[in-house]
């Protein structure tokens, strides 16, 4: 069967002073993680630079978009990884807000969040993937997702696109009727309990990690996962990673 992995997997920014939950000391366990599961496509939010050096000068087998060297101390980037031989064919870069290629906010957004957009080929087939990070005012939320479905128009028409991220939104928010008003899918359901949990290996509840999806691709049921485990002897990030297999239509 003809299928490719995707893994979304917010780091947890590496200057939050989390003690012994602190980046120095869950670093390899996102090795360990992203080595165990080698997704093809993997999209990580709150990369501050030394975590995102971290994760390109060890993931060899992978290219990446998105990284923006010499950020400021706040910045976070979203990269995406992608397994070679995937090529990068096209890369976007956009804020959220009324001026998207420019760095700029919406008043009501806390922070100036952003998407990474990519268009990867690999044996003919092209696939559009975005990773993204969403603000906390589900008005904002909502618009950030209008924004970033008129901008696919115009950045993949008609391709199979994959939308990944922390949206900081549960699957009943009005962000997320904007992306099933605009043809994206979510392979999970309630079932899968929630993907935040503070380092405690215990979900809130709330699913805000999410992979969605809408072309010519489909989901792997048995492949799809929230992933609770530790590695390296403890959790990689307050939140849970996800992770599903999809296959080309024919």
């Amino acid at each position: 069967m003809d299928c490719f992995s995707a893994m979304t997997a917010n780091l947890r920014f590496g200057r939050a002073q989390d003690g012994e939950h602190g980046w120095e000391f869950r670093k390899d366990a996102f090795l360990e993680l992203f080595r165990t599961y080698k997704p093809d496509i993997l999209a990580v939010q709150e990369a501050n630079d030394f975590q995102a050096e971290h994760l390109i000068q060890r993931l060899e087998e992978y290219d990446c978009a998105g990284f923006r060297k010499n950020a400021p101390d706040f910045w976070q980037s979203n990269i995406l990884f992608f397994k070679k031989p995937w090529a990068l064919k096209k890369h976007r870069h956009i804020f959220y807000s009324d001026t998207p290629d420019e760095e700029s906010k919406w008043e009501d957004s806390k922070w100036p969040r952003q998407g990474t957009l990519v268009q990867l080929e690999k044996d003919g087939k092209t696939l559009a993937c975005v990773d993204t990070h969403y603000d906390f005012k589900p008005e904002v939320q909502a618009r950030s997702a209008r924004l970033l479905l008129n901008v696919l128009e115009e950045f993949a028409p008609g391709l199979p696109t994959l939308v990944m991220g922390d949206f900081n939104a549960k699957p009943d928010s009005s962000c997320r009727k904007e992306f099933e008003q605009g043809g994206f899918q979510d392979p999970f359901d309630r079932r899968f309990g929630g993907t935040h949990h503070n380092f405690t290996g215990k979900d809130d509840g709330r699913r805000i990690d999410w992979i969605l999806y809408r072309g010519g691709i489909e989901p792997v049921k048995a492949s799809r996962k929230i992933v609770r485990d530790r590695f390296c002897g403890v959790y990689p990030s307050d939140h849970f990673q996800v992770y599903c297999e999809f296959t080309w239509k024919s």
